[in-house]
């Protein structure tokens, strides 16, 4: 796997750092999104995975509380789009830029 370098808190795009590596690293550092189906930011959360690339939103791990109620109950979500690492709110519920997410789980940005 491709090392990216952190330069005053900013990641630097590696060559070799694919976009499938980017959703890769963001389940492998236990980031999870909670939404659902109807929430508008959630939908405009998956799209700006999908359109930057190319279908990975399938390789982010993500709850849908229409049909898991009681795992969102337990993980006390509160609004969508809400992320966590490790168990832990990543802020406040709302959409997360690629940035945002990258620094959280220690990912590289893509170069693609």
């Amino acid at each position: 796997m491709a090392i990216a370098v952190i330069v005053a808190g900013y990641f630097i795009a590696n060559a070799s750092y694919t976009t499938e590596d980017f959703a890769e690293c963001l389940s492998d550092a236990d980031i999870v999104m909670y939404g659902t189906d109807w929430c508008s930011a959630c939908a405009e959360q998956k799209k700006m995975f999908e359109d930057a690339f190319e279908g990975s939103f399938s390789k982010v791990d993500f709850v849908n509380c229409d049909f898991n109620s009681e795992e969102c109950d337990d993980a006390e979500i509160e609004g969508y789009p809400t992320w966590k690492i490790g168990g832990e709110f990543l802020g406040n519920p709302g959409g997360k830029t690629f940035l945002e997410l990258a620094t959280a789980g220690g990912c590289g940005l893509p170069s693609e």
